[in-house]
């Protein structure tokens, strides 16, 4: 009997096959924070948040327009700066994003404290319910829908089993920026 029950269970749902792969743009933007080190110079090294109009001050430089450029990028500016300013010859500058605050994720429907989070890189699914404080009592947790806007622009939703995720079965699924996770209500 036992046995018979066991097969009478549907079977998990299936991992989502057409959700679009993760175009990430990790370019800065407003109230982003990050951290540049400029080597043997500690005086000009340190944390900066960019501001409202994309901007940082940097030491002996001045401002500097960082949104929408990416770490890379901005260190090779930074260096430049101090090259052209003649200041250093040859800096080497390394730039590191400590927060994103400008991409957000939405965590909505049957959760703790549904709202809008910052996203961090390598953020996974599981972590973006545990950020929204995690399931609520009425939560239908393998019909959670993913829901994407990918560089096409047309928004594709899936399902996501997150209690096979949950258990280890399934693989977490990466969020990029603006991505939305919608845990509906289970109904009896």
């Amino acid at each position: 009997v036992l046995l018979l029950a066991a097969t009478a269970c549907p079977p998990p749902p299936p991992m989502p096959t057409n959700l679009p792969p993760i175009v990430v743009d990790t370019s800065v933007g407003a109230r982003d924070e990050f951290e540049v080190r400029v080597m043997g110079q500690a005086e000009l090294s340190g944390e900066f948040q960019v501001s409202g109009d994309g901007t940082i001050d940097f030491p002996l430089v001045g401002r500097i327009l960082v949104a929408g450029r990416q770490p890379q990028e901005i260190s090779q500016a930074i260096r430049q700066a101090l090259i052209d300013l003649e200041f250093l010859r040859d800096p080497q500058v390394t730039v590191r994003v400590t927060l994103y605050r400008s991409k957000k994720i939405s965590v909505l429907g049957q959760v703790q404290h549904p709202g809008t989070f910052d996203w961090e890189e390598g953020m996974t699914m599981i972590q973006a319910i545990a950020l929204a404080g995690g399931f609520g009592p009425l939560a239908d947790r393998n019909q959670t829908q993913l829901t994407r806007v990918p560089p096409s622009g047309e928004e594709v939703s899936v399902r996501v089993p997150v209690e096979e995720i949950e258990e280890g079965r399934q693989p977490d699924i990466l969020l990029q920026p603006n991505d939305r996770i919608s845990v509906p209500q289970r109904f009896y």
